[in-house]
């Protein structure tokens, strides 16, 4: 019966650092004893890689560079997971805007030559309302629909869903024009009376400058695409009663006799919802059907209850004449 030598005894009974291998099982002869040696560097673990620097807090200050035009802005810091939207990751943001240049006052012509951002602040405190955008609930939701209707129009995709030759939905917003001329005062309503031509002139200077900063919140969240189309490509919207004629057409609540339609006792034409519609078929006249997509409800906050202009932490900047104090 074949035997083993005493080097691969030893090698089944332990590690060793040196090995034996005999030249034959079975034979005679004496092993050749097989030496194996180790580099003591090998046997340190692996030198631990220090942790990055974090990187510094962002301010105003390290965002503009230095750059005072860019520091004349007001700049709002946004707690983003405080806004109550799904979806959003809490963490703080800086957003800054030219707040003076949103409320002078402008002609319809000089409104379509707007920066966007003034544009816009313009728009959503025309047509929603400073105060209805603040205490609704879900006013930031309903602002965030109503500038998706004006990317909707500048999108063929949505404007003219059967591709349809040489056809014009909205005009002003075709490829390349500015987004001034898209969301114009003859689509936008809003934006040909005073509250959009000069937004300023409201008296209640702190809900208009909360509004104005929400406004800007929802423009940002809609331009870096941090909430989602919810809309169903909607490209326009309406606003119905509210009180006793929760949901029923404008006619019934805006104290006209349109159509010889008397208003309902307890209506209210600021307290009801929006609702939004999205182009379907094109029909035989050269208009596209509309279908109704989603409705943001009115429901105003209780007093002292937590709004979404309240994940608006601090503002340094000017803005009705303040300083460049901080404020939480």
């Amino acid at each position: 019966m074949p035997r083993f030598s005493a080097g691969w005894a030893a090698l089944i009974a332990a590690p060793v650092i040196a090995l034996s291998a005999s030249a034959g099982v079975g034979l005679q002869e004496e092993p050749e004893e097989v030496v194996i040696t180790l580099d003591a560097a090998e046997l340190q673990p692996a030198a631990i890689e220090p942790e990055p620097e974090p990187e510094p807090e962002a301010t105003p200050e390290t965002l503009c560079e230095g750059d005072e035009a860019c520091l004349s802005r007001r700049w709002i810091q946004v707690d983003l997971g405080a806004l109550g939207l799904e979806d959003l990751e809490g963490h703080s943001e800086w957003i800054s805007y030219d707040y003076d240049a949103a409320m002078r006052p402008v002609t319809p012509e000089q409104l379509l030559h707007e920066p966007e951002e003034s544009v816009v602040i313009r728009m959503l405190l025309s047509e929603i309302g400073g105060e209805r955008l603040l205490v609704n609930r879900h006013g930031l939701m309903e602002a965030i629909a109503i500038l998706y209707t004006v990317a909707h129009r500048q999108n063929p995709h949505f404007s003219n869903p059967q591709h349809i030759p040489d056809y014009i939905g909205f005009k002003g917003c075709e490829p390349g024009r500015r987004y001034a001329e898209c969301a114009n005062a003859v689509e936008y309503l809003g934006l040909g009376t005073w509250r959009g031509l000069h937004p300023g002139l409201h008296r209640d200077k702190a809900t208009l400058q909360a509004a104005a900063d929400l406004a800007v919140v929802a423009w940002t969240l809609r331009s870096e695409g941090l909430v989602e189309d919810w809309t169903e490509g909607s490209t326009s919207f309406v606003h119905r009663c509210g009180g006793t004629g929760y949901g029923m057409g404008t006619y019934h609540c805006d104290g006209n006799l349109d159509f010889g339609v008397k208003d309902v006792v307890g209506a209210h034409p600021n307290k009801g919802p929006a609702v939004f519609k999205a182009l379907t078929k094109y029909d035989r006249k050269g208009f596209y059907e509309l279908r109704e997509t989603v409705s943001v409800h009115y429901d105003r906050l209780p007093e002292k209850a937590a709004a979404p202009v309240d994940a608006i932490t601090g503002w340094i900047g000017r803005a009705s004449g303040a300083t460049n104090t901080p404020q939480g």
